[in-house]
């Protein structure tokens, strides 16, 4: 199979971050004043498509256009540009390939809904042992540590929810006709690593040391402030994120089954 030349994959890739910009002009529209880094996007998506269809220099390119073109566009504060997110969303825009080109010898098992339903059990679980069996509450009062413990609790339920959501959307199938594309079950195991590890933990990383550094009330607040509040929309985020990612990927591999 052919593929694309690269004046398409450069006309392709100046599309994505088009989108990627128009989507994050939307989310900060709409963002919380209290929460300024609590916002629901496409722009992962479109950030996730692009390195699994383009390849990782341009799926950094569009993670990484998509959060400073707006920035600087349309700001919402004095502190608004965070450098250490565009860190953050170039490594979004690696990790799709990454894995993809990792997994490929272990397709079979990734194509199962099975995987990403166990990452989601083992992160919850290892959630709760640390709520329960350490002081890493303590700071938020004597109750916080229950209180924690339903969060994370109402978290998995919503994330098993967001799952099934996806399981029923997007009835199971074989593994993908079109082998440089992933199966619908890849897709969802890579957007849950994506949103675990990188729009949550160093997202919430990358808040705080840029807050923390440049001083003012958000500096006080601790890395698990910033984490949790990410951990909130999660279950939204991993759908969105899940379902956006696998239409992308079908309509790519109708472009690419035209260039075979």
């Amino acid at each position: 199979m052919r593929e694309l030349s690269p004046v398409r994959k450069m006309t392709f890739g100046a599309a994505l971050i088009a989108i990627a910009v128009v989507f994050t002009f939307l989310a900060k529209l709409l963002t919380i004043n209290a929460l300024p880094f609590f916002r629901i996007s496409l722009t992962p998506a479109v950030t996730v498509f692009s390195s699994i269809a383009l390849g990782p220099v341009y799926g950094a390119l569009v993670g990484v256009l998509g959060d400073l073109i707006p920035a600087f566009l349309l700001p919402t504060g004095t502190m608004d540009y965070n450098f250490f997110l565009s860190i953050v969303y170039a490594l979004l825009g690696i990790f799709p390939w990454l894995f993809f080109q990792l997994e490929k010898k272990a397709r079979p098992f990734f194509s199962t809904p099975w995987v990403s339903l166990g990452g989601m059990v083992l992160l919850f679980l290892g959630l709760c042992l640390v709520v329960g069996l350490t002081d890493v509450l303590s700071p938020f009062g004597e109750d916080a540590r229950w209180i924690g413990l339903g969060f994370v609790l109402g978290t998995f339920l919503l994330s098993v929810l967001s799952f099934l959501l996806v399981w029923r959307l997007s009835p199971p199938s074989s593994l993908s006709v079109d082998r440089r594309i992933p199966s619908l079950w890849e897709t969802t195991s890579l957007s849950f690593l994506s949103e675990a590890i990188i729009m949550d933990a160093l997202k919430a990383l990358a808040f705080y040391l840029f807050y923390s550094m440049m001083g003012g009330t958000m500096g006080d607040e601790s890395f698990l402030f910033y984490y949790a509040s990410l951990l909130l929309a999660s279950p939204i985020n991993f759908l969105v994120l899940s379902l956006a990612t696998s239409a992308m990927l079908k309509a790519w591999s109708f472009i690419l089954s035209r260039h075979s």
